[in-house]
């Protein structure tokens, strides 16, 4: 899961963006059908901000021309969302696994149904009025996804967001065991899995971009869409954030953590033809940055500390044994932590003296969750004393493991090994840091007793060892000189930084201040953190210039809205 998002140069970003003012940046735009596409788009003239807004909502809600039913979502399921091997069935939107039946909110799980990306729940307005259950928004094709029934279930109502050791959510077989990881939830809020936040991110911009009235998102008309089908939509409604701001700059960052695939291009494409518009966040994702991003997610320029050095991958080795699991009862899945590293094991829980695994039950394995503190090295698996020994196959991965039916098979295959009472090694080399160890059983049933796993890791040798000595010439017409930290520092990108700082404009049009900061705020990222510190007096007058010209606009902001709301007043319009 992805944490800590950058902070924003909220004050000046949002000063451009409430001017107009385009600030450009963002992904480039993934190339569909480019002659009808580029077509759709020629009358898209504004570079970003609100005219950028309102002109997208004009278009995509003057070219919805067949507004279909929540039937159609269910009929051209196949259609907009094949299975991704070419066979029958959809493609789930959680898990992008293949699901075969539909039979709705009332079937068992293993089926499909249709899932609300933006909940009905949370689609209403500002006066509480739900925009959307079975037409409109909610019947909307760019916007309603196949999932997995239990799937669905799950994810609820639940808010967009980040979670920290939140519980996993799963996909289902028709059996009702867990299939495929679909992301995690906790406290009412849910987190889709990385390589689906782009397209979840995407859903929501469009509904919001559409079933907002054209007057909250500036633009000119709602095209033939019935009046109750649009509202005043907050974005904190979908998205768990503490601000409209922060909602936004989370769907800026899953935009472009998560870039578009073939299946959004896909069904971009399949729901053009049935409802004759586009999403356009799909075809042009820069839009999403040049609206909302303000193409400025960096820190604020002000000097910080040197980072800490990443501590070397250390040696040294972790047990398992059934004093490390939490929890107790029938089989299940159950967590386990050694040596601060933890995992997870499909195992009988009420067994307090072993580990005891059984081929028959839906899942047979043990795995680790977090990464080793270096690669592992070796692995050694004990039974319990005076039981029939068992074959167990050792698989590792650069990537965690996580709960699936039946066993994993990803990841570097190391054999199978028969396990004994006085235990069996697997000697590894290279660099993998996680593990999983699936019994091997021939057959539907039989159970397994583990006495202990043993997981010796370590990371190659620093320093000089190796015979070898640190060194090498310093200075000689590089450019470059040591910085008291030992990095090195060019002299060039300071004064293009210092040059940059010279050149910003405190007089003139707005638009030419805000793109000269922008081209002394460029300059600056690309200095290094000695260099920053070297330019340390350009830096501040850079920040002086910034929080200069937010005055300005801030002053000038609320001038307009105190105009603004005396010709409401005057026009008897606003109490």
């Amino acid at each position: 899961m992805q944490r800590g998002l950058r902070k924003i140069l909220s004050v000046l970003c949002a000063a451009l963006l409430l001017l107009g003012i385009a600030v450009g940046g963002g992904v480039s735009a993934k190339k569909v059908s480019a002659d009808a596409v580029s077509e759709y788009y020629a009358g898209i003239t504004a570079t970003g901000g609100e005219a950028l807004l309102g002109q997208l909502h004009d278009l995509i809600t003057s070219t919805h021309t067949e507004y279909t039913s929540y039937s159609d979502c269910r009929d051209y399921g196949p259609t907009t969302d094949p299975a991704l091997n070419g066979g029958s069935g959809i493609v789930e939107f959680y898990t992008h696994e293949t699901v075969t039946t539909y039979i709705g909110s009332s079937g068992s799980p293993g089926t499909w149904n249709r899932e609300h990306v933006w909940p009905q729940s949370l689609s209403y307005d500002n006066t509480g009025r739900q925009l959307w259950g079975t037409e409109g928004g909610g019947a909307d094709m760019h916007h309603l996804r196949p999932s997995e029934k239990e799937m669905n279930a799950t994810r609820g109502n639940d808010k967009f967001g980040e979670v920290t050791n939140g519980g996993a959510v799963y996909s289902k077989t028709t059996g009702g065991a867990n299939s495929k990881l679909g992301g995690y939830h906790a406290g009412g809020v849910f987190e889709p899995l990385d390589n689906v936040k782009g397209d979840a991110a995407r859903i929501v911009l469009y509904v919001y971009t559409h079933y907002n009235s054209y007057e909250n998102v500036h633009g000119t008309t709602n095209g033939s869409g019935r009046s109750s089908y649009f509202g005043d939509l907050s974005l904190t409604n979908v998205i768990a954030a503490s601000s409209e701001d922060a909602a936004f700059a989370l769907l800026v960052e899953w935009n472009k953590l998560d870039p578009v695939d073939s299946i959004e291009t896909t069904r971009n494409a399949e729901v053009y033809k049935i409802q004759h518009n586009r999403n356009p966040f799909i075809d042009h994702p820069e839009y999403v940055d040049k609206i909302w991003g303000c193409g400025a997610v960096e820190p604020e320029p002000e000097p910080e500390p040197e980072p800490e050095p990443e501590p070397e991958p250390a040696e040294g080795s972790f047990t398992i044994q059934i004093e490390n699991f939490t929890g107790s009862g029938n089989y299940g899945f159950y967590p386990w932590s050694s040596g601060g590293v933890s995992g997870t094991a499909y195992l009988y829980g009420n067994n307090t003296s072993s580990m005891q695994f059984n081929k028959s039950k839906d899942s047979y394995y043990l795995a680790s969750t977090t990464a080793a503190p270096g690669a592992i090295k070796s692995v050694t698996v004990k039974l319990k004393a005076g039981e029939t020994a068992r074959p167990w196959k050792l698989l590792t991965s650069d990537s965690a493991y996580g709960e699936v039916a039946g066993k994993p098979t990803n990841g570097n295959d190391h054999g199978t090994k028969t396990v004994i009472e006085d235990g069996v090694t697997w000697e590894l080399t290279g660099d993998d840091v996680y593990f999983a160890l699936t019994y091997e059983l021939t057959g539907s049933s039989g159970a397994c007793y583990l006495d202990r796993i043993t997981v010796e890791y370590g990371g190659e040798e620093q320093g000089g060892g190796s015979g070898e000595e640190q060194g090498g010439e310093q200075g000689g017409g590089s450019g470059e000189e040591q910085g008291g930290s030992g990095e090195q520092i060019d002299q060039s990108k300071i004064d293009a930084f210092h040059t940059a700082v010279e050149e910003i404009v405190s007089e003139g049009s707005l638009e030419a201040r805000a793109t000269s900061l922008i081209d002394a705020i460029t300059a600056y990222r690309a200095l290094s953190e000695a260099e920053r510190t070297a330019a340390a007096a350009d830096v501040q007058t850079l920040r002086t210039a910034i929080a200069e010209y937010n005055q300005t606009v801030q002053s000038l902001n609320a001038a307009a809205r105190a105009s603004e709301e005396r010709a409401l007043r005057g026009a008897g319009l606003l109490d």
